[in-house]
């Protein structure tokens, strides 16, 4: 059975990130530019098998990751620490993370790839499509 994740549950992500201490990486907002990355998906196997990721990046590096596995946050960098040991502390919150990307992820997966289903599921090769040249109003090709 799939662990319900309140709107609360996205909240405490934010707050979390929120709650770093003044050294941490986002202490930097007089500092310029910088680059701030979260990648998320999950997949469905033909096997049946499921899989999913969850991940943030900081200046083109990888921050922290959520290993679904193991039910833990894992993190090359030592800024992210103090995240990695807030999240695995919360009773619950790495169980619903997985609940989320073997569950939710895959139910929205499967939705949006019904709505391309006959488009996914065209056999003709993209050779014997025939594309038509339109002109334009003022005479040219468009």
């Amino acid at each position: 059975m799939v662990t319900e994740i309140p709107a609360s549950f996205f909240q405490i992500e934010q707050i979390l990130f929120e709650a770093q201490d003044s050294h941490s990486l986002f202490a930097v907002a007089d500092s310029g530019l910088h680059t701030w990355q979260r990648m998320s998906g999950c997949e469905l196997r033909g096997d049946g098998s499921k899989g999913g990721f969850w991940q943030y990046g900081y200046e083109g590096r990888t921050f922290i990751t959520f290993d679904k596995e193991t039910l833990t946050w894992v993190t090359p960098d030592p800024q992210a620490q103090i995240t990695q040991r807030k999240r695995d502390a919360i009773p619950g919150y790495n169980q619903r993370w997985k609940d989320y990307l073997e569950e939710i992820c895959i139910e929205w997966l499967e939705k949006y790839l019904s709505y391309g289903e006959e488009t996914l599921l065209r056999t003709e090769a993209w050779s014997s499509l025939r594309f038509r040249e339109q002109k334009s109003r003022r005479g040219g090709k468009k």
